[in-house]
């Protein structure tokens, strides 16, 4: 072990320890251990890493004005089953910080020494050390005598019967100048990973976490993040040729391709940038296509805006829609279950595709079964129906042994559709020209509701299907496994690159960019933190892990759409970069669109990424023509 002090200029007082390791060893290192106790031998601090990163630093502080003598041991696991114990006697000299080196060298390998010495050059020594300014030759006789009282700890700092010890996270250090960030006292803002000066703390935000200068106007610094106020905050987002988001106060802003009037703002056709539409829904919206549906729970009705080709606003009428519009009073079969009383069912409760949508409607009848209602277009069998017609709302029977167990989920895509009923059992049907129903494509639709098998993967007692999503050319599930094991997430459809990293396997394939229609397993990232969601777009994928394991996209990459900050085209889930993120680096939802991606971040902060031909980015197309890693979208106010 070599092991010597640097001097420090005026600080918090504080002992930095950094542990290293001669190159013959990192290789075998496999586990650092770190025990830290007080003068009188009691530990205030352990902490055992993986695979460590070199050199390791631990920052030591005193606790008290007390003695200020204390010890640090560390023990190195190899992965060949030896092991190294380093020992450091030392103290700390009030209002310096220092830093204390232990280096583990192969020398000392198997060598034990006692409490009071460590290994040096291959032998024993005593395991003291007193303050230097340059490495020693060999480490001093103890030195009983105490340095003296500490100063610039505050009292909130101190753990009672501790007079040394990690400094304790949040609490205030040196006299009120600083915060105690990660073991250490940060006299600037946190940014999470390190301490930035030349920031004044009362600029940080909550918790004394560093924002940048946030893009948005009337943004808080909460926590190292920017974030939006109440009424410009999200709470979900979908995202096709435009975008649109809601809140909160379930109020809907729309931006992007606006041709057909679904943005809702009432101005003419043109790209938008993010404008309110003066609508409260029912705090979800998804779509596939030119139009926008969502719930009106006040009313317990539903308001459509944009194309009206097909029908596809499930209301009479025949022109576009460029505002939200309230569904007429009952007039229609459609409106039935809700005149008699029963009511829209709020979690993905209403969704459009291209030309058609689909909603989930309670019947008035107590314990009646959910119902499952679609309209529009029935060109590649988006109604389940026989026939090509046209239709306004009808009921689409979806039954399992001769009954109908009820919707609890459902996805649609540009043509098709899927459904999860309480069985759990899988459903779809329309168009498989591409293998979206995971179904020989040879049969390219489905006029009738198809039940859908899937082949689980996971070893656990039981494994469900928990989410669903429906692109243009592909679909996908999200599964849980009982007994808490991480679930998959499972893709099928035509193969560029988005279905995933496994092999196709399907009956009708082309190795290139064909298709197959037989579901492969995705698992998350590490095997062990499971997915959360999982997004559909034209021709990518996206998906959540649980835990703050960020949003991880596959697929067709030209215009950026996976954000990871290049243009590469992976069969691979990679992860998206959140370096751009103003602080925010936990999204709680993900959509994924046509050739862009748009997510939400803890605190309702929405990010987009990809391709903004048609102002999905939130910017007109001639001031950003894409991006390849997360641009924030600035929410307007009410």
């Amino acid at each position: 072990m070599l092991l010597w002090a640097l001097s420090g200029c005026a600080a918090p007082t504080e002992v930095l320890v950094h542990f290293d390791t001669d190159p013959s060893l990192r290789t075998l290192a496999s586990t650092l251990r770190i025990d830290v106790a007080d003068g009188s031998g009691a530990q205030t601090y352990t902490r055992s890493v993986s695979m460590p990163a070199w050199p390791a630093t631990l920052p030591v502080v005193a606790r008290s004005a007390g003695s200020s003598a204390f010890t640090v041991v560390g023990t190195l696991s190899l992965s060949d089953g030896r092991s190294l114990v380093l020992t450091a006697r030392s103290h700390f000299v009030a209002g310096t910080r220092r830093e204390l080196w232990l280096r583990f060298v192969s020398e000392c390998v198997g060598i034990a020494c006692t409490t009071a010495e460590t290994c040096w050059s291959g032998a024993c020594r005593p395991s003291c050390f007193e303050p230097a300014a340059a490495p020693p030759t060999d480490p001093s006789a103890c030195n009983a005598a105490d340095a003296g009282a500490e100063a610039g700890v505050d009292a909130s700092v101190d753990a009672p019967g501790n007079d040394t010890g990690v400094c304790a996270e949040g609490a205030s250090c040196n006299g009120g100048a600083g915060t105690c960030r990660s073991g250490t006292c940060c006299e600037g803002c946190w940014n999470g990973s390190a301490c930035v000066t030349g920031h004044s703390t009362v600029a940080c935000g909550n918790g004394g976490a560093a924002c940048a200068t946030c893009a948005c106007a009337g943004d808080t610094c909460t926590a190292g993040a920017c974030t939006p106020p109440p009424d410009r905050a999200a709470t979900v987002v979908s995202v096709w040729r435009h975008a649109c988001a809601m809140g909160d106060s379930s109020r809907s802003i729309c931006w992007g391709a606006d041709d057909r009037g679904q943005v809702g703002d009432g101005m003419p056709p043109g790209p938008s940038v993010p404008t309110w539409t003066g609508f409260f829904g029912g705090g979800n919206v998804h779509f596939r296509g030119a139009q926008v549906c969502t719930m009106v729970p006040t009313y317990d009705a539903h308001a459509c805006w944009g194309s009206y080709d097909q029908g596809a606003l499930g209301m009479p009428g025949s022109t576009d829609e460029t505002r939200p519009r309230v569904a007429p009073a009952p007039s229609s079969e459609w409106d039935a279950p809700i005149a008699a009383g029963g009511h829209y069912y709020g979690l993905n409760g209403m969704q459009t595709g291209a030309d058609f949508g689909c909603a989930m409607v309670d019947p008035v009848a107590s314990g009646a079964t959910r119902q499952f209602w679609c309209w529009g277009t029935n060109a590649l069998g988006q109604l389940a129906r026989p026939d090509t017609v046209t239709s306004d709302p009808h009921m689409v029977e979806v039954m399992r042994a001769g009954h109908s167990l009820g919707p609890r989920a459902f996805a649609l895509g540009t043509a098709h559709a899927l459904l999860i009923d309480y069985g759990p059992g899988l459903y779809a049907w329309g168009n498989n020209a591409d293998g979206q129903l995971a179904m020989d494509p040879t049969t390219t639709v489905s006029r009738t509701v198809q039940a859908l098998t899937i082949p689980f993967a996971g070893t656990g007692t039981g494994e469900s299907i928990y989410d669903v999503s429906a692109g243009d050319h592909h679909s996908c599930v999200q599964t849980f496994q009982d007994g808490g094991a991480p679930g998959f997430v499972y893709c099928w459809g035509r193969d560029g690159d988005w279905l995933g990293p496994h092999s196709l396997t399907g009956a009708w394939t082309d190795p290139v960019d064909g298709a197959s229609w037989q579901p492969r397993a995705i698992a998350s990232p590490d095997t062990t933190t499971p997915w959360t969601g999982v997004s559909t777009g034209f021709d990518h994928t996206c998906a959540t892990a649980a835990f703050g394991g960020g949003i991880w996209c596959w697929g067709d990459n030209a215009t950026g759409a996976l954000g990871s900050s290049g243009v590469t085209h992976t069969r691979t889930p990679t992860r998206v970069d959140t370096t751009t993120t103003e602080g925010n680096r936990t999204f709680t939802q993900v959509a994924a669109g046509h050739g862009s991606t748009c997510a939400v971040a803890m605190g309702g902060a929405v990010y987009c990424w990809g391709d903004n031909a048609t102002g999905v980015l939130g910017v007109a197309p001639a001031t950003r023509a894409s991006a390849s890693s997360p641009v924030r979208v600035c929410l307007p106010p009410p």
